[in-house]
C-alpha cells in the first residue's frame, strides 16, 4: 500500500506541475510604462522620480542626468499619431503597447545618465523618440546588452536604429523604435554621443495578466486533482 501511495503521490505532482506549466502560456504580457511625476520644490537638479505598476507591486524608478526637458503626462504625445494619448500609436511601437501618457525625457547634450530600480526588473524595455538625424549618427552605450524588439515609422521618420556586435550600443539616424535588455536589471547606466536637439526615451517592464478563462481552466484542474487525490486515498483505505 505504501508503494501505492507513493506512486499517487507522484501522478498528483506530475500533473500539478503539467497544470502549473500551462499558464504562462495563456497569459498576455503587457508593459507598464514609468509614470514619471512633476519636478518638485527643492527636488536634486538633473533628477526625476517615476513609478511603474507591476501587477499591484509599486517599482520606484529615479533618472539621473542631463536632460533637455521632461514630458510628465498631459503634453503632446509623440509615441503616438495625432498627439494624444490613447490615439494609434506610430508604427515604430506597434509590436508592444506604447506608453499610456506622453510621459518621455529627452536628452539633447552628451553625457552619462542613470535609470535605478527600487527592485530588480527582468526583461527591461526602452522606447524611443528621435535619435540622431538622417546624416547624423547618435549613439546610446548601455553596461548591459540588449535587442531591437521593433523600429520603423515614428513622428520624425523611419531611419534605422542599428545595434553594435556586442550588443551595447545603439546608433540612430533619425531612429524611432524599442528594444529589450538582456536579463535583470537594478541599475541602467548610459550615454549618449554626440549632443544632438533632441531624443527623448522611457522605459517599461512585463506585467503578466493571467486571461480570467485561463485561471478558470486552471482553477478546475486543481479541483480535479483534488479529487483524484481523495478516489485514490478512499480505495487505498477500502482495500486495507
Amino acid at each position: 500500500m505504501i508503494g501505492q501511495i507513493r506512486n499517487t503521490r507522484r501522478t498528483l505532482a506530475a500533473l500539478a506541475l503539467a497544470a502549473g506549466t500551462m499558464l504562462p502560456a495563456t497569459a498576455q504580457a503587457q508593459l507598464s510604462w514609468v509614470d514619471w511625476a512633476p519636478p518638485t520644490t527643492g527636488q536634486p537638479a538633473n533628477t526625476l522620480y517615476g513609478t511603474m505598476n507591476l501587477g499591484g507591486t509599486i517599482v520606484g524608478v529615479t533618472y539621473t542626468g542631463p536632460a533637455a526637458f521632461y514630458y510628465t503626462g498631459g503634453e503632446y504625445d509623440y509615441w503616438r499619431q495625432d498627439g494624444t494619448p490613447g490615439g494609434i500609436p506610430w508604427a515604430a511601437y506597434d509590436a508592444v503597447n506604447a506608453p499610456v501618457e506622453s510621459d518621455m525625457i529627452a536628452l539633447n547634450l552628451l553625457g552619462k545618465n542613470t535609470l535605478t530600480f527600487s527592485q530588480s526588473i527582468s526583461g527591461l524595455y526602452m522606447a524611443f523618440v528621435s535619435i540622431g538625424q538622417p546624416n547624423y549618427g547618435v549613439s546610446y552605450s548601455f553596461n548591459t546588452p540588449f535587442t531591437i524588439v521593433d523600429q520603423g515609422q515614428g513622428y520624425w521618420g523611419n531611419g534605422p536604429m542599428i545595434a553594435s556586435a556586442d550588443g551595447l550600443t545603439l546608433t540612430g539616424y533619425e531612429g524611432h523604435g524599442v528594444i529589450q535588455f538582456v536579463g535583470d536589471v537594478t541599475t541602467l547606466e548610459f550615454s549618449t554621443d554626440p549632443s544632438e536637439y533632441w531624443h527623448g526615451f522611457n522605459a517599461a517592464a512585463v506585467t503578466v495578466t493571467p486571461e480570467p478563462a485561463s485561471m478558470t481552466l486552471f482553477a478546475t484542474g486543481l479541483v480535479g486533482l483534488a479529487a483524484l487525490g481523495r478516489r485514490r486515498r478512499k480505495n487505498e483505505t477500502t482495500a486495507v
